[in-house]
């Protein structure tokens, strides 16, 4: 009996598929669903060079940030001057409104050594010429002038002077007073500012700075953790205290021994560690150009997730650094490019 073509065509079309390889609702059978369901797409060759390169830029800096991180970061009165410094650039609670003043006297401190040669030049060559050039100077101050406007006048008016003087001491006086300006301006922050400030307010008596700067240096060496022998020296000491709150704008409700213990207690810290928390700010810097390539690590892994596509080995490996950033991210506010505060 023949068989011909088309019932061998209608046989082989009513075989039974495996049930994997049948179609269970349109064209597609189970198979042809599971490989379209698990198939992972490529990323773009560009999302994975910028990944790649971020990710190299993350080895090259992470042996830096190794390098600089050391055990004496956790010692807990270094964490205590961290915890202070956080404290006074918030400006929360207890710390409200003494930020600016806590800027101001560490600066005043740390240039004292100028405020007090110019005190001394001014009280020693008192003929008419320099005490009409420390007014017009005084001038000069009130104009919150430029850094280079200032030292250019200030030239100017020196040389002017010193054409007038007789005497070598008088003109040697006027130079060096010409100098320690020029010094204030580019050593010391708010220098100028604290200068004009202290004229302005005719305190006269720079030498309150060095007993300030006394009662730090011996507290630096004492343990910090305990602010109550400064807070009894602050009161032994008030009108001292008082007189420099009025130039640094310490007054109102912030006038007060504690205020001015808080103030202290940080800058004795700072006289502590002052070696340790440059060598931190390094940390801190090397740590903020890591997070920016960390970022583009971050954003990229979750843009092109592994569920969805084809990641190659380089998006699974671990940052290098990540155990560093995450152990001094609480405290990257501190860095040097958000904090204003001294730490010369």
């Amino acid at each position: 009996m023949k068989i011909n073509s088309q019932d061998m065509t209608e046989q082989h079309s009513n075989v039974q598929k495996p049930w994997w390889d049948s179609p269970l609702w349109g064209d597609n059978s189970f198979r042809e669903k599971m490989i379209t369901l698990f198939k992972r797409e490529p990323i773009p060759d560009n999302s994975i060079f910028l990944h790649n390169r971020a990710l190299t830029e993350l080895e090259n800096i992470a042996p830096s940030m190794e390098g600089l991180d050391e055990a004496k970061f956790g010692n807990p009165e270094f964490l205590l001057l961290l915890k202070i410094k956080s404290s006074f650039l918030k400006g929360t609670g207890e710390y409200t409104g003494l930020r600016e003043p806590n800027e101001m006297v560490h600066a005043a401190l740390e240039a004292k050594d100028s405020f007090l040669k110019i005190e001394e030049t001014e009280f020693q060559f008192r003929s008419y010429n320099q005490q009409d050039y420390y007014a017009e100077v005084f001038k000069l101050l009130e104009q919150n002038m430029t850094k280079v406007s200032f030292e250019q006048k200030v030239q100017v008016l020196a040389e002017e002077t010193m054409q007038k003087l007789k005497t070598t001491e008088g003109i040697e006086a006027i130079r060096s007073y010409s100098q320690e300006l020029k010094r204030l301006s580019y050593e010391h922050q708010l220098g100028l500012r604290l200068l004009y400030l202290f004229k302005r307010s005719r305190l006269a008596d720079f030498s309150i700075l060095q007993k300030i700067s006394n009662l730090v240096t011996q507290f630096a060496k004492e343990d910090l953790h305990d602010s109550k022998q400064i807070l009894v020296q602050v009161k032994l000491n008030y009108n001292m205290f008082e007189k420099l709150g009025e130039i640094v704008g310490l007054t109102g409700k912030q006038n007060h021994p504690e205020a001015y213990t808080k103030i202290v207690q940080h800058i004795a810290l700072m006289e502590k560690y002052k070696e340790s928390y440059i060598q931190f700010q390094r940390l801190l810097s090397y740590i903020k150009q890591w997070q920016k390539s960390y970022h583009t690590v971050k954003t990229l892994r979750e843009e092109y997730p592994a569920k969805v596509y084809k990641q190659p080995k380089t998006f699974r490996e671990k940052p290098p650094g990540l155990a560093i950033y995450e152990k001094y991210q609480p405290w990257l506010s501190l860095s040097r490019y958000h904090d204003n505060a001294l730490i010369q």
